[in-house]
């Protein structure tokens, strides 16, 4: 697939969402790489604050459940259960497909942990542009 072919995790979305925490929603940037969802302070941070591991998931419509427009449920195989809101109705529907194909992606993909470093592709402008992601 396309992970062989570029020789790294791709990032399938990156963007700002309000995720559910214990005390309301909080607002942050995640990027989707491969089958992680790793959160970010803002769009500048370098260090992940946390990771949702989605191989083996479920993404849902959770609107009706948390009374809130474009708004995803997310969990994962063992149990964890997360809430997501996206900006607008369009990005409901991209982030909505792009964890769907994280929750089924092959588990024999090609994949290197961003936390340990490794070439990160990132599509802009439509060509796709390999850098070095390294936490330090």
């Amino acid at each position: 697939g396309m992970a062989g072919t570029l020789g790294g995790p791709i990032l399938l979305k990156q963007g700002y969402l309000q995720r559910k925490g214990t005390f309301g929603w909080k607002r942050g940037y995640y990027r989707l790489l491969q089958d992680s969802l790793f959160q970010f302070v803002s769009h500048d941070s370098k260090t992940p604050t946390d990771e949702l591991t989605l191989m083996g998931g479920t993404v849902l419509d959770g609107s009706w459940n948390t009374k809130k427009a474009n708004c995803l449920q997310v969990q994962t195989e063992k149990g964890r259960k997360e809430f997501f809101v996206c900006d607008n109705a369009d990005e409901h529907k991209q982030w909505f497909d792009a964890i769907y194909y994280a929750t089924t992606v092959s588990k024999l993909a090609e994949y290197c942990s961003p936390l340990s470093g490794g070439w990160l592709h990132f599509y802009e402008d439509k060509v796709w542009v390999r850098r070095w992601f390294m936490i330090k």
